[in-house]
């Protein structure tokens, strides 16, 4: 048997540990409650196990992922999980990248260093500054400042149509998703409020994505086509947030390998429709922007 550790011996490994002893020490081969000194959160160590280590928190260690935070944290670095947490920081996490909406597979262990683009395609910055500015010329957009040094910055711009200035992301600029907000096609004003919503056919064997500033009125339309069903509506959002939504759930579709839905009925906007049981779930849409209240078989009871 081991030498036995006395209380004070066992406190002074685990505070060289970073661990600050909260609960009664029973002896050295028990856990031991104890607050991350770095972290902050609460964990359960032997003082025996810990002599030898600089620090025995499994967050800090990378060994145990907190799912709450590490949302939050990919969310913050622009990347969407589509799919529950690995089980290793090390493992490669399947997301949506929130600028250029294509699928990633970034480590979270890497995202939460910080300083670290998840996003394999938007953290490309061998493209020169030439080519970029064609991009913006193309999209009559004159950069008034240089490149912020990443595809996920605004790049304020003056728009050569309106004349007005505007913070454009240059990632989105070249995909032909973004440029003037204010010269943006009629139908939709990104500069007002828009609610993102998802419809179906009566048998809801085709479903469709879409924004609207006026829904109500916009689903009457819809309505006379035979897309009566309401599955999903969101809140009132900004209406740049409404058309990001519904660009990310479309290329998250075509990432899928999901086409739009073949079909002899002629819809408007058949690009933003796909068939349900080639994916009846919606992974991206955050719980806190989503109408629950209107999400009942008819839109128009």
């Amino acid at each position: 048997m081991g030498q036995k550790l006395s209380e004070e011996e066992a406190r002074m490994i685990m505070l060289k540990a970073s661990l600050l002893p909260k609960g009664a020490y029973i002896n050295g081969s028990t856990l031991w409650e104890c607050n991350c000194m770095r972290c902050g959160r609460t964990v359960h160590h032997k003082a025996s196990q810990t002599k030898n280590r600089r620090s025995s928190c499994k967050y800090c260690s990378g060994n145990t992922l907190d799912f709450k935070s590490a949302i939050e944290i990919m969310k913050k670095a622009g990347a969407y999980p589509l799919v529950k947490r690995p089980k290793k920081t090390t493992d490669p996490w399947k997301s949506l990248c929130l600028d250029c909406y294509r699928v990633i597979t970034p480590r979270y262990n890497d995202v939460q260093k910080g300083n670290h683009c998840p996003c394999k395609y938007c953290s490309n910055h061998d493209v020169p500054i030439e080519e970029r500015l064609k991009v913006m010329s193309r999209a009559n957009l004159k950069p008034l400042v240089d490149y912020p040094g990443s595809c996920m910055t605004n790049w304020k711009s003056e728009c050569l149509d309106c004349e007005r200035i505007v913070h454009p992301r240059y990632n989105n600029v070249q995909q032909g998703n973004g440029g003037c907000k204010y010269c943006s096609p009629a139908g939709f004003d990104v500069t007002k409020l828009g609610r993102v919503y998802i419809i179906s056919n009566k048998n809801d064997s085709i479903r469709k994505i879409g924004i609207s500033n006026v829904y109500k009125k916009r689903l009457r339309q819809h309505e006379l086509q035979g897309l009566s069903n309401l599955i999903l509506l969101t809140k009132e959002i900004s209406g740049q947030f409404a058309k990001d939504i519904e660009q990310s759930w479309i290329n998250y579709l075509r990432s899928e390998g999901i086409p739009p839905a073949e079909t002899t009925l002629r819809y408007a906007g058949v690009s933003e429709t796909w068939q349900t049981e080639r994916c009846e779930d919606f992974p991206i849409f955050s719980p806190d922007i989503v109408d629950i209240d209107n999400r009942t078989d008819s839109c128009y009871d």
